[in-house]
């Protein structure tokens, strides 16, 4: 879960219901240095724990990039597909999403809506609480004409929970 003060964390949880539409027995894992969490005992990861690497936000426009170390494998084994999200960022304000490199190269895998932001600053410590993503960008043209339409753009993804040092 999130940190306090000089130490910083940040957990996604991955939407349950796309976890229930994944065909062939398709789940979402950590990438390494990332853990997961399995809440429910079903084998799956349903919180994800990733390193914060760097944090560059203006705490009064709400705007700026958080990235994580690591990233997330969509394994859809009954489609013969594997999709590394690799060191995902969070970019808040202009061009607001979710990024991450896919075979090398970064793309938009996720939409956020930046008025819902719950950002709080207490004791110097910055706290993002439940930034809600949404299946958009690059995403549905990796995962092509099959799993695309079952997921459709602006499927909740995951929710994000953020917490590190303000910065002076």
């Amino acid at each position: 879960m999130p940190g306090r003060g000089d130490t910083p964390g940040g957990a996604l949880t991955v939407n349950p219901g796309l976890l229930d539409r994944l065909p062939g027995g398709g789940s979402i894992s950590p990438l390494l240095p990332g853990g997961g969490l399995d809440l429910d005992g079903d084998g799956n990861s349903e919180v994800t724990v990733l390193p914060l690497e760097s944090v560059d936000v203006d705490v009064t426009s709400e705007t700026g990039t958080i990235k994580l170390g690591g990233g997330l494998i969509l394994d859809l084994p009954g489609l013969g597909s594997r999709v590394e999200l690799v060191n995902p960022e969070i970019v808040l304000g202009a061009n607001a999403g979710l990024y991450a490199y896919i075979d090398g190269v970064r793309v938009k895998v996720g939409d956020m809506d930046t008025d819902e932001l719950d950002l709080n600053v207490l004791d110097g410590t910055v706290t993002v609480k439940d930034l809600d993503v949404t299946v958009g960008g690059a995403l549905n043209d990796i995962l092509g004409p099959v799993l695309g339409p079952i997921l459709g753009t602006s499927t909740p993804l995951l929710s994000l929970d953020l917490s590190f040092p303000e910065l002076s």
